[in-house]
């Protein structure tokens, strides 16, 4: 059974709030790396928050990171700025990690989290429907691996 997370606020954050998570952020950022980019460490940040339960290292975080460097582009994330496979606890981040998972037979505990972060203000819908388009791709088998790219 796979169950989908979706986590957005309804109400709009107060400004005292946002001061408070402006200044978490920076304190945040200055412990870690005060050289990074913002827009970076919030993406790190966000999928540290949105992963709390598993207890994972920051360089597990870093790997589940979608890296633009890598893509060369900015925009062809699928609208998935993090991405994680964590089973029974660990995560599993390449292929042979992956095939060792083929001795499970029993009570396995399977998790897929995605993160979109987006350091800014206010609620979007474009967002949502292109991480729709892109989970209806990467989560159907059937799927050719054509079907993976972006629209331009």
């Amino acid at each position: 059974m796979i169950s989908l997370h979706l986590t957005h606020f309804e109400t709009p954050m107060a400004d005292n709030d946002a001061l408070l998570l402006d200044q978490t952020l920076e304190n945040a950022l200055a412990q870690r790396d005060p050289a990074q980019p913002m827009s970076e460490f919030f993406t790190f940040f966000s999928a540290t928050q949105a992963l709390r339960d598993f207890q994972l290292s920051p360089d597990e975080i870093d790997a589940g990171i979608v890296d633009q460097e890598v893509l060369k582009t900015s925009g062809t994330d699928g609208g998935i700025d993090s991405i994680y496979l964590i089973v029974n606890g660990r995560m599993i981040r390449d292929v042979d990690q992956a095939k060792s998972l083929g001795s499970l037979t029993q009570d396995i505990d399977f998790d897929i989290v995605c993160v979109q972060s987006k350091l800014r203000r206010g609620f979007e819908l474009a967002p949502l429907i292109r991480f729709s388009d892109t989970a209806d791709c990467i989560f159907d088998p059937a799927k050719p691996i054509e079907a993976f790219g972006e629209p331009p």
